[in-house]
């Protein structure tokens, strides 16, 4: 994994330098494997932010078929604000 790194930090290096363009034939293949890299690693992260969410997502779909009335966000996010509040004696 680090030499994947050490790779791809080097290539974005070369990629970004004055004599890039120089390179031609051989800057292509270069030029395609980091953009190829960046894409994968864009696509593992929606799929981990995909798997991550489909749960609670299924979790709300079920609390609205079987309680259409009762919605469970709403009672974690608007509960009486003064349910920590001192009683007076």
């Amino acid at each position: 994994w680090c030499m994947v790194c050490l790779l791809l930090h080097i290539a974005e290096g070369i990629v970004r330098s004055r004599f890039f363009p120089a390179l031609r034939c051989l800057g292509a293949p270069l030029d395609l494997w980091l953009h190829a890299h960046r894409m994968a690693r864009d696509v593992l992260t929606s799929w981990l932010i995909l798997a991550a969410l489909t749960p609670v997502v299924l979790l709300n779909m079920l609390n609205d078929c079987l309680c259409p009335g009762l919605s469970l966000h709403h009672l974690l996010i608007y509960r009486n604000p003064n349910h920590l509040a001192r009683q007076e004696a």
